[in-house]
C-alpha cells in the first residue's frame, strides 16, 4: 500500500465509511485529476465499475463531505475533492468557474446572507463567473 492509498483509506475510515476497492479507484482517480470531474467522466475512466456503482459512491461520498458538487452551466453535476478539511466544505460558499470548472473555496465573510433561511441551515451557495486564471487565458 501507497501513501495515497493509506491516505486515502484514512480519509474514508474518518468520515465513517466502509473502505472498498471501488471508493479507493474513484477517489484515486480524483485525485490523478486536477479538476471536477461528471459521473459520465468517472465512468468512462473507470470501465471496471459500472455506472450505478460510481453513480451511488458519489452519492454517498458527497454526502458525507469527501467530495465537493457543483452543477456546471451545461447542467452536470461535477465533483471534486475538496482543497481544504473537508467538515468545513459544507459550510462556506464557493466559486465555479463557467470556463474551465474548477470550484474555489471563498474565504469567509466574502458571501454574506442577508436574510435567515429556512430552518436555519444553507445547503450550498455557489458564485459563479470566469477565475482569473481563464481571465488571464483570454487576453
Amino acid at each position: 500500500m501507497d501513501d495515497d492509498e493509506g491516505r486515502l483509506r484514512e480519509l474514508l475510515v474518518t468520515r465513517g465509511l466502509r473502505v472498498t476497492r471501488q471508493r479507493l479507484a474513484l477517489l484515486a482517480e480524483m485525485t490523478r485529476r486536477r479538476g471536477p470531474l461528471s459521473h459520465a467522466q468517472l465512468t468512462a475512466r473507470l470501465s471496471q465499475l459500472n455506472r450505478a456503482t460510481v453513480y451511488r459512491n458519489l452519492q454517498v461520498l458527497t454526502d458525507r463531505g469527501v467530495l465537493v458538487r457543483a452543477q456546471m452551466p451545461d447542467r452536470v453535476w461535477r465533483y471534486q475533492l475538496p482543497g481544504r478539511d473537508a467538515d468545513s466544505h459544507r459550510r462556506h460558499p464557493h466559486f465555479v468557474c463557467e470556463a474551465c470548472g474548477h470550484v474555489h473555496c471563498l474565504p469567509p465573510g466574502e458571501v454574506v446572507l442577508r436574510r435567515r433561511t429556512i430552518g436555519g441551515e444553507v445547503a450550498s451557495i455557489q458564485v459563479r463567473g470566469t477565475c482569473d486564471r481563464c481571465l488571464g487565458d483570454a487576453g
